[in-house]
């Protein structure tokens, strides 16, 4: 009985961005009252502020930020480079380019890590939904 309520909650869970009204909210909460300590911890783990999914997904949200100031100071590099060797008669040498591929470098290894982040949250969810549902009652 305990696993079908466990069962229960994570469909109310995946399903709770579909549910609009606020008369349903006691009822798909029940299944909460029935966990015992031990699955509340491993269901708090994505869904209470400052657990691992919060802060996997906080990182996800800044690495975006991450990707847009790294472009814009790989482009402004470029430029500069590109303008102070036009200015200078040198039009073919490049002073900044070691730094340019550095941020080149940093862009491809930011994208790696965005999909080890992205994949770690998913292992997160399913591990929590399968941690759940296979949990048998001590007794």
């Amino acid at each position: 009985m305990r696993n079908l309520s466990l069962v229960l909650l994570l469909l109310a869970l995946s399903s709770a961005s579909s549910a609009p009204a606020l008369a349903d909210k006691p009822s798909s909460t029940e299944p909460f009252s029935n966990m015992d300590r031990a699955q509340t911890l491993v269901l708090n783990l994505n869904r209470v502020a400052g657990s691992t999914g919060f802060y996997l997904l906080q990182d996800i949200r800044n690495i975006k930020e991450m990707d847009h100031d790294l472009t814009k100071a790989l482009r402004q590099a470029q430029e500069v480079d590109k303008t102070f060797g036009r200015l200078r008669g040198k039009p073919d040498q490049r002073k900044l380019e070691a730094v340019t591929i550095k941020i080149e470098k940093a862009l491809n290894s930011r994208a790696m890590f965005e999909e080890d982040l992205k994949d770690a949250y998913s292992t997160l969810k399913s591990s929590i939904q399968e941690t759940l549902v296979n949990d048998a009652p001590q007794k």
